[in-house]
């Protein structure tokens, strides 16, 4: 938390520093003075220097510190709050799924009804119809392969048989 307490310090500090030189511009601008824009940062940064320098202390400094650590303990604990919602979130969910799961699948799926698990596993007549079509044409197509084996069992003995009659 040490980091978190110096970023938001620095920040506090850069941004309060921020508004006293615009409170400056502002009260030079009132006197009739013209303020110089820098064109580079590297001229923006020289010329903020040179304005720190320049402005006295500034009172409400040291509440930059009190108001840092204010801000870095609430940071990380809105960090953690959010982090334990969501996992709170998260628990209940699981387990509000394991308890209810088996019994809620077992009544949304019927899958104790005998009868419904049987009906679940009928097939389509179509498709026993369409099987019974594609079994029958797979039996004929065997069946003319062994046929066609046959006949060049046939051809190569009478391949060998000719070779030997010559």
């Amino acid at each position: 938390m040490g980091t978190k307490v110096d970023e938001i310090k620095h920040k506090l500090r850069y941004d309060r520093l921020s508004a006293r030189i615009s409170e400056h511009n502002d009260s030079l601008e009132a006197k009739g003075a013209k303020i110089k824009n820098p064109a580079t940062e590297a001229d923006r940064l020289k010329q903020r220097a040179d304005l720190e320098s320049k402005l006295k202390t500034d009172e409400y400094g040291r509440f930059i510190g009190a108001v840092a650590s204010a801000l870095a303990y609430y940071d990380v604990a809105s960090d953690h709050l959010v982090d334990n919602v969501a996992k709170q979130l998260e628990y209940s969910l699981f387990f509000a799924i394991d308890q209810g799961l088996d019994e809620t699948l077992r009544t949304a799926l019927r899958a104790t009804d005998e009868g419904y698990c049987a009906h679940l596993l009928e097939q389509d007549t179509a498709v026993e119809a369409h099987r019974a079509r594609l079994q029958g044409e797979k039996g004929r197509l065997n069946a003319a392969l062994q046929e066609l084996n046959g006949l060049r069992q046939v051809a190569r003995q009478q391949g060998r048989g000719s070779s030997a009659q010559v």
